[in-house]
């Protein structure tokens, strides 16, 4: 059952395992009574009341116990036999795929990987374009369908000459865009691959399709077109997760370097905790790691700037995931890894001396298997435990026997595997 929501504003922030009443004779600012609290206590799961003073919680008990710190200006909430927990943590999450600072967009809300057909596309970005100014970007969302058809640049240069339009597929692992985004990305159509990912070219040889962290320069273009702009949709956001009782999120930084997220989470108003993983963008001279700090950074008391984060592989929706067993829609192709193995360990190389949580996506079972065995390779149990390694998105069902030692070994020592 769900608790009012002033409940989950007030003390969720601050669940801490419960600490009993004794030697408490200070009264409480916040009480709830007459509850059924869940503590993660295994001595007592559950209790009746509890108090909070100072933002924290000092004291649980019956509702009788509990009752006997309130003072005169003690706020009481009774929950009426409600169900309380502590405030759930969504640990996955992403700016740039969740909102699009571009003033004109549109999204076909139905999910769906071949999407709609080029024909369709073309129509929704027109008519954006009867409302749109010179050099004012068109954001929109797009399946397979039209991922794949190169031919898709022609046609947006044709209709869009004057406005950047950058096509995104619906979970976030490339773009299609245009002539004009190009250039607002600081790129051309002579731009070579950059590490982390790659373009796809139209048999004019010009760039249609972006792929992986290619992407990053026009997300991050976007954002800095229009500073501020993705601040209402943030915190819009923030507000909807507390009423699912989501009281903290983890932020991939995909479209932000370390300056703009700082400056972004600074004119935001967000009711909740908030950390954003650093997303190291690609260029032809490689990760631009310098731009964000090794040392967590925190631009608010509430949120915090900290770790990094690495696409090892695409996804199965597109066939970038470098599989075991082929994609049938891409040439019986098996995917790929989108950074040479040797930029790979050079990545757990920095983990290791920088200390930096390091998340990694991968979805499929080879990429999973490189990595692993990178992984075990590059340091001892000593040294990678405290990290926390993470891996984000994993497809490639159960590890093998031989992986689950691995993970044990170097991870968790109370992993079971059979």
């Amino acid at each position: 059952m769900r608790v009012k929501n002033i409940c989950r504003r007030v003390f969720l922030l601050a669940f801490v395992t419960c600490i009993g009443l004794y030697g408490f004779a200070q009264s409480a600012d916040i009480i709830l009574t007459n509850g059924k609290i869940f503590t993660a206590n295994q001595q007592q799961l559950y209790v009746q009341a509890l108090a909070i003073r100072d933002n924290k919680i000092f004291a649980t008990g019956t509702t009788a116990a509990i009752e006997k710190l309130a003072a005169g200006n003690t706020k009481k909430i009774d929950l009426e036999g409600k169900t309380v927990v502590p405030g759930f943590n969504d640990q996955h999450d992403h700016f740039a795929f969740a909102f699009s600072a571009a003033p004109l967009t549109f999204d076909h809300v139905e999910f769906s990987v071949p999407g709609l057909g080029k024909a369709a596309v073309l129509d929704s970005v027109a008519r954006l374009l009867v409302n749109a100014k010179p050099g004012e970007w068109i954001e929109g969302k797009i399946g397979t369908t039209v991922f794949f058809d190169t031919s898709m640049r022609r046609s947006l240069d044709s209709i869009a000459p004057d406005n950047p339009v950058l096509l995104q597929v619906q979970w976030g692992h490339g773009v299609v865009t245009n002539k004009k985004a190009l250039y607002a990305a600081g790129l051309s159509d002579t731009a070579k691959d950059p590490v982390g990912g790659w373009y796809d070219r139209n048999s004019d040889g010009n760039i249609s399709g972006v792929q992986q962290n290619a992407e990053e320069p026009f997300r991050i273009a976007i954002n800095m077109a229009y500073p501020g702009a993705i601040i209402p949709l943030m915190e819009s956001f923030a507000r909807e997760q507390l009423k699912g009782g989501i009281t903290s999120t983890l932020f991939m930084g995909t479209g932000f370097t370390h300056s703009l997220a700082t400056t972004t989470l600074q004119h935001a108003n967000i009711p909740r905790r908030l950390r954003i993983v650093a997303w190291p963008r690609s260029t032809l001279q490689g990760r631009q790691i310098s731009e964000w700090p090794v040392v967590p950074t925190h631009p608010t008391p509430t949120s915090t700037i900290s770790g990094i984060k690495y696409c090892i592989d695409g996804t199965p929706l597109e066939g970038n995931a470098l599989s075991s067993k082929p994609y049938h829609n891409r040439g019986n192709g098996n995917g790929r890894l989108n950074y040479p193995v040797d930029t790979i360990r050079q990545m757990l190389k920095e983990a290791l001396t920088n200390k930096r949580q390091l998340l990694i996506h991968i979805t499929a079972d080879s990429s999973f298997g490189i990595v692993l065995h990178l992984i075990q390779e590059s340091g001892t149990p000593e040294q990678w435990r405290p990290l926390r390694v993470r891996v984000e998105h994993n497809t490639a069902g159960d590890p093998t026997k031989d992986q689950r030692k691995i993970i044990k070994r170097l991870w968790y020592s109370d992993y079971a595997y059979t």
